[in-house]
């Protein structure tokens, strides 16, 4: 589980450096080890790490799709408190989307 949460942060960084490529390789890797697991929760943070990765990138509306995956499984595990932080993040990219466009 510590190898899913370093990847999601590692490819969160590379994306804020400008590294898309390489940090959406990763972020999607933490997907596909994540789904190997019995671990929805996990799963759900991995989801989230990509959609940030697909926001960063400039890809918003890959961002929303992928957000709302893990809001789905949150939901299907009754995790309110993921739930509620994804939508503070969708809340940023909004008010961030707003700002620059």
């Amino acid at each position: 589980m510590t190898q899913l949460l370093g990847l999601g942060v590692r490819a969160k960084l590379l994306a804020r450096g400008g590294g898309f490529d390489e940090a959406l390789e990763l972020a999607q890797r933490a997907v596909v080890l994540a789904e190997t697991t019995q671990a929805p929760m996990e799963l759900a943070q991995a989801i989230l790490a990509l959609a940030e990765v697909l926001y960063l990138s400039g890809d918003i509306p890959g961002a929303f799709e992928q957000s709302q995956r893990a809001v789905a499984l949150y939901e299907r595990k009754r995790g309110p408190a993921g739930v509620a932080h994804v939508r503070r993040v969708e809340a940023r990219w909004a008010a961030l989307s707003h700002a620059t466009g």
